[in-house]
């Protein structure tokens, strides 16, 4: 009688339990398709109040994203990411994983680079960015100081 109580006891302490942990996970994004420099929105649902990791493998093997909340009262957990950089999201197929209390989740997304319009990208060196910068801000430069010596010429004469 006695190892009858203590197993309906047991039954009873593990019965919610299972019922919290048999709540299925799912994950979705807001697009499949996204460019670098778009913003990427999983939503994961699962029991409420409850920990969630998410993690982001690239086509390599890697991670581009990871990172871990607590669902709402609602279940719900929103992750929010910018593709970006380039360097840590390859072009190619991404796998999505979500894991709650060893129950997961998964679904993928494309990352695709736009080819530039008219037609390919060729990479410009660092050197000539900076010279175009200096070259564009120095005649900005130029052309105030020669309005300026303008105004100032015009002036004199103008009170002569």
């Amino acid at each position: 009688m006695r190892r009858l109580l203590v197993l309906l006891s047991l039954l009873l302490l593990i019965t919610p339990l299972a019922l919290v942990s048999a709540q299925p996970i799912t994950v979705t994004v807001n697009r499949t398709l996204l460019h670098p420099g778009d913003k990427l929105i999983i939503t994961v649902n699962a029991s409420p109040n409850t920990p969630v990791s998410v993690e982001v493998q690239n086509p390599k093997g890697g991670v581009s994203y990871a990172d871990q909340k607590t669902t709402d009262s609602q279940g719900v957990a929103v992750f929010e990411v910018t593709v970006w950089p380039p360097s840590n999201w390859p072009p190619g197929e991404y796998t999505i994983k979500a894991a709650v209390h060893g129950s997961t989740a998964q679904t993928t997304i494309k990352v695709e680079y736009l080819p530039p319009v008219g037609g390919v990208a060729h990479p410009v060196p660092y050197a000539q960015v900076v010279l175009a910068w200096i070259i564009d801000h120095v005649l900005i430069v130029v052309l105030l100081i020669a309005l300026v010596a303008v105004i100032v010429v015009y002036n004199k004469f103008a009170k002569s």
